[in-house]
């Protein structure tokens, strides 16, 4: 069998053109008020992407926590990692293996950062704050779990979920009542999902070519 090693390069540069070509075409379609397929293809591209970034966490992470996982950590949208501690604590009681240490840290959310109207806060804002007013157990938990309760896990649960499943979603997600820093939230839509997912193809292209071997190396 002819040994096609030495076209590897050539096979990820064809395949990162194609990729982006995909990527890009998703404005096309939202500038052709096709938003409804731009949302969906961006929150599938997006999914796919984190399972590709983190395939060796796969078995044991589920679906929502990579898609989560890559906006907070390659997405660079500041407005889908806030917290929102309502969303949290609803989470935290609706979660699948929810126990009483899970039921103990919502109560604690409702009690101490659920007060009208809510403020959203950043990981670390959240964790210092915490500090003072939760257990150490319930804080260990909400170290684990506070990424339930992040706008990227909304978008989840609101674009990604309807759209794949019931082909229907709304296009933006309006907080009502709802600050961060004494600011109102602006409306998350199509258009934040679509920046971070740029950025997450940027970082995937550039952490898969470092793997890469070079045309030298290979071959020899």
């Amino acid at each position: 069998m002819p040994d096609s090693s030495h076209d590897l390069p050539e096979v990820f540069e064809a395949y990162i053109r194609y990729l982006d070509t995909k990527v890009a075409f998703l404005e096309h379609l939202y500038r052709d008020d096709r938003k409804e397929e731009a949302l969906t293809l961006c929150c599938v591209y997006i999914e796919g992407l984190a399972q590709r970034i983190y395939s060796t966490e796969q078995k044991k992470e589920g679906r929502r926590k990579l898609f989560v996982k890559v906006l907070l950590e390659h997405g660079g949208e500041e407005s889908l990692c806030l917290v929102d501690p309502p969303t949290l604590a609803n989470s935290l009681r609706g979660a699948s293996k929810c126990g009483a240490s899970h039921l103990e840290l919502a109560s604690g959310l409702k009690d101490h950062f659920c007060d009208s109207p809510v403020q959203l806060r950043t990981f670390d804002e959240l964790l210092a704050e915490a500090e003072t007013k939760l257990g150490a157990e319930e804080l260990a938990l909400l170290k684990e779990t506070a990424w339930m309760g992040t706008i990227a896990a909304l978008a989840y649960r609101e674009f990604r979920n309807p759209l794949v499943h019931n082909l229907h979603a709304s296009h933006g997600l309006v907080f009502s009542n709802t600050l961060y820093r004494g600011s109102p939230i602006p409306r998350v839509s199509f258009k934040d999902l679509y920046r971070a997912l740029v950025r997450i193809t940027v970082h995937w292209k550039s952490d898969f070519a470092a793997r890469l071997p070079t045309r030298g190396e290979v071959g020899e």
